[in-house]
């Protein structure tokens, strides 16, 4: 087994795994969202092919050096696009992670499809459960007779009185999330640049769709990204005084399409009590994913822990 630290190596085998990545773990998208750091990568190569890779982003936090998520990232970290067994995964997770920079702080998210964190635990990192809804497998036609009485009711009555359009600007989406942030008394942690970076990334496929009404003015938007296999909810937002069912009516639309084409569709899941209801009302299965995260000093460890900032 030889650990590589190679860039280019690591672009070919992206651009030979695409229908499998995803699109988190792309170059394209780790150089649109990596502008506090720096991204880097290790991978696992064992007779002449890569069994494993685990792309980081390194940046100050605190002052100090740390493996974060980059914003606006949900899943990053160790993936492998075959499966292998129980042993040598967790072979690898040991070495790819013990090769990667000395650091003073790590909040990692991995994939969904990484479902054992053992490896990290007796590396002396923490764990926490996180969750996203997800629809999984289904048809249009499956997926529309699934729906509730109140939400399709919802979605009936925006789309009677709104109309949908696909947008190349993001001004009138991130106006409609700095309005949502707005209404919870938050200010929005990215600029609308950054999200533009996301939106115009050559080779990442984004899409905002955008409900206005008869006057032309957005009630709701949503940002999506997509790769082979799922499309991702990124971001979204609604006016105050929004046409009721206008965000249901975007999601809505936005699902439809991403079944059409055969892919899944990934709600990038919230802990906020409301908003989970909210995704869970589409039918979405509940999908927990692992957070690792500790310090180089367990005292400090259990002190951030302690005080709740712990955070990517």
């Amino acid at each position: 087994m030889v650990i590589l630290d190679d860039k280019e190596r690591y672009k070919t085998y992206c651009s030979q795994h695409m229908d499998r990545l995803p699109v988190f773990y792309m170059p394209q998208w780790l150089d649109a969202v990596c502008i506090k750091g720096e991204w880097g990568v290790r991978m696992v190569e064992e007779g002449g092919n890569i069994r494993a890779i685990f792309p980081f982003h390194l940046r100050k936090k605190y002052g100090l050096g740390a493996l974060v998520m980059p914003q606006l990232t949900p899943y990053l970290g160790i993936w492998m696009s075959e499966p292998t067994s129980e042993e040598n995964f967790r072979t690898y997770a040991k070495a790819l992670t013990a090769s990667l920079p000395r650091v003073f702080y790590t909040s990692l998210c991995f994939h969904p499809g990484v479902v054992d964190w053992l490896p990290w635990k007796w590396m002396g990192y923490l764990q926490q459960s996180r969750y996203t809804y997800r629809i999984l497998g289904q048809t249009t036609s499956l997926f529309e007779s699934s729906l509730g009485t109140k939400l399709n009711n919802h979605i009936q009555y925006a789309s009677s009185r709104l109309t949908l359009t696909e947008e190349k600007d993001v001004d009138a989406l991130y106006e409609l999330i700095t309005d949502s942030f707005g209404q919870q008394g938050l200010r929005v942690p990215f600029s609308r640049e950054f999200v533009n970076r996301i939106n115009t990334a050559q080779g990442v496929s984004a899409v905002i769709r955008l409900a206005k009404d008869n006057n032309g003015v957005a009630q709701a938007g949503i940002l999506t990204v997509e790769d082979s296999l799922m499309v991702y909810n990124l971001l979204s937002g609604r006016r105050k005084d929004a046409v009721r069912g206008a965000m249901p009516y975007v999601l809505y639309v936005s699902i439809i399409s991403s079944l059409a084409k055969g892919k899944n569709f990934d709600f990038e899941g919230s802990s906020i009590k409301g908003i989970a209801a909210f995704f869970k009302s589409f039918g979405g299965t509940l999908t927990p994913f692992n957070h690792i995260f500790g310090t180089s000093s367990r005292l400090t460890d259990a002190l951030l822990f302690a005080i709740g900032k712990f955070k990517g």
